[in-house]
């Protein structure tokens, strides 16, 4: 049996997304075998919704895999498999620091799941447990997409998740909660966070919108300190319905993949001639000593070009003086060390990103940086080392360069 897995994702905290998570999970066990897995390993929610109190240690391994426990709220006719955090640590805590990643590669590479669909809720925001997960699932092609959760208000949010999901995932809906409130005395309907934010955005970005769920009064009156009602809330049904009708309509997520011996062999062709070409236009483009006023980086940069397994085949030393930026050979010491694909760095210089569906985004050295395809290493990195690439990545510096590699670069965006 193929498995399916969809997260459900957003950038804010408390805008019901695991409420959600679990009624989807719920209506879709009506007609396919599913499981729950709750990623927020720092602020488990499962507990509080699902009024299952686990003690620490209640987490079962059998030859190495971790049970997943089997769920039946209320009268459900059939139960559930759910890993959640709360089963090894108990419901009152969390798991924090380095031991957050590595807890989701053991549950979702040595779990005994044995349901078609798996729903996983994900944390608030794009950290660290978000890209596990995604990684994870994309290696196994078993990532159906992301159903991402919003609430009118969150424009900025909203957009941004969307920019980066649609580069990096694949997005299957949008879902709006909190859309209006429905008044109990007069019948009407408000539009109290403004209309059509996320439709609007849904169709900048070419994703579907799936629908919206109001403020109901009634579904708080049958919530019992959060703990979820035997039957589906009214109005969450029919958000709910069309998005089971997404999911049992949409296949895995694959992105391209190209062999690793090819790709270090392109790489090793064209990394040198792509650096050697940008710093000598650096040089020629830049104003060295007001650059050198600005970042004087007294030892050297190491810039390590990694392939697409993100696995290092080239470093270069760098130093910028008050006369020149200049590439240097084994200087064991440096400042700052810098971390990039070659794809990634191909992106910055011609200034584009195409997606698998070859829609073509801006990009630049920041976006890099936002979007994690840059690791930055050094005390200060962050604001220093951003704003040196951002400068020694000048429009007329990427010009040059793109001038003269522009074969070279375009078919790696």
């Amino acid at each position: 049996m193929t498995q399916k897995a969809i997260i459900c994702q957003g950038l804010k905290g408390g805008i019901g997304k695991t409420t959600f998570s679990l009624l989807l999970a719920k209506e879709l066990s009506k007609t396919h075998t599913v499981a729950y897995i709750d990623l927020d390993v720092s602020s488990s929610s499962f507990s509080q919704f699902s009024g299952q109190i686990f003690e620490e240690n209640s987490m079962q391994v059998v030859e190495n895999k971790i049970q997943p426990f089997m769920w039946k709220h209320k009268n459900d006719a059939n139960a559930i498999e759910v890993i959640s955090t709360s089963m090894l640590v108990g419901s009152k805590k969390s798991v924090v620091g380095e031991q957050m990643t590595q807890f989701i590669d053991d549950i979702l590479n040595h779990s005994q799941i044995t349901s078609e669909y798996i729903i996983l809720d994900a944390p608030a925001g794009l950290g660290n447990i978000y890209r596990t997960a995604t990684k994870n699932l994309f290696n196994r092609n078993i990532h159906l997409g992301d159903i991402i959760l919003s609430i009118p208000a969150q424009k900025n949010a909203l957009e941004k998740i969307l920019e980066y999901t649609t580069r990096h995932s694949k997005v299957l809906g949008v879902v709006t909660n909190f859309s209006e409130f429905g008044c109990p005395n007069c019948g009407n309907n408000y539009n109290i966070f403004g209309k059509e934010i996320a439709q609007d955005l849904c169709r900048k970005y070419n994703i579907e919108y799936i629908g919206s769920v109001p403020i109901s009064l009634d579904f708080n009156e049958k919530t019992n300190g959060g703990i979820l009602p035997k039957e589906t809330p009214y109005d969450f049904l029919p958000v709910i319905q069309k998005t089971i009708s997404t999911i049992l309509n949409s296949q895995p997520h694959k992105k391209k993949k190209i062999s690793t011996s090819k790709v270090r062999n392109l790489i090793q062709q064209n990394v040198a001639k792509v650096l050697v070409d940008l710093f000598v236009a650096s040089n020629q483009q830049l104003d060295i000593p007001e650059l050198y006023k600005d970042f004087p980086l007294e030892n050297s940069v190491k810039m390590h070009i990694l392939d697409e397994n993100f696995k290092k085949i080239n470093t270069m030393h760098l130093e910028l003086n008050s006369t020149a930026i200049e590439i240097k050979n084994n200087k064991a010491k440096s400042t700052f060390e810098l971390f990039l694909s070659f794809r990634t760095l191909a992106r910055i210089i011609v200034g584009r990103w195409k997606s698998d569906d070859g829609i073509e985004y801006d990009y630049s050295a920041l976006d890099a940086w936002r979007n994690r395809d840059i690791e930055l290493i050094g005390e200060g990195s962050t604001t220093k080392m951003v704003n040196f690439f951002n400068k020694l990545l000048s429009d007329d510096v990427l010009f040059s360069v793109l001038r003269q590699k522009a074969g070279i670069l375009k078919g790696w965006i």
